[in-house]
């Protein structure tokens, strides 16, 4: 199976079919372990890689995403697995 590495100004931002878990947990779990329950989530850029994904294990009522390059979504979405798109 290919695998394929999508990069934004430089820096890996998705890969898939088999995205990076453990530096997109260690992303994510840290500083949301600061708040006891998060209430509202703001998500720029890096959603579709499994950031969101690990964002919901929080609970937090809300999730706002922006992502700043719009030409990543069309590429996740054409190479897209359960993994990296929720």
């Amino acid at each position: 199976m290919d695998q394929y590495t999508f990069y934004s100004d430089g820096f890996p931002v998705i890969t898939t079919p088999h995205p990076d878990t453990e530096s997109i947990e260690s992303f994510v779990h840290f500083p949301m372990l600061f708040w006891e329950h998060p209430v509202n989530v703001l998500v720029i850029s890096g959603g579709a890689g499994r950031v969101i994904h690990e964002i919901l294990k929080h609970t937090p009522n809300r999730i706002d995403y922006a992502e700043l390059d719009p030409i990543l979504l069309k590429v996740v979405t054409r190479f897209h697995t359960p993994l990296t798109v929720e």
